[in-house]
């Protein structure tokens, strides 16, 4: 008998690499919060009823996030999106 060694090694927040490549993921919102990391950074974050995973927003995941749904977070609670990777350059890397 063993145990899922996914459970202790997976990350509790998704990243682009976990979403398979040229699929949509449809998900819906859970819940919208700020959470604090160690460092001290206060960040927003989405969960999903369908994963275990969570999203940390950056500004650009924000305001897309306004544009569809609105400024309420609250209102977010159940609104279905779709989910997919795509290629980014963050200071110079992809």
């Amino acid at each position: 008998m063993g145990f899922d060694v996914d459970k202790y090694t997976r990350n509790p927040f998704l990243k682009g690499e976990d979403l398979v490549e040229g699929e949509r993921l449809t998900v819906t919102i859970k819940d919208a919060e700020e959470v604090t990391f160690p460092s001290g950074d206060v960040v927003p974050v989405v969960g999903f009823l369908e994963l275990e995973q969570r999203l940390t927003l950056n500004k650009t995941r924000v305001k897309k996030l306004v544009e569809m749904l609105g400024t309420d977070t609250d209102e977010w609670i159940g609104q279905k999106i779709a989910l997919y990777p795509i290629d980014v350059t963050y200071q110079g890397k992809q």
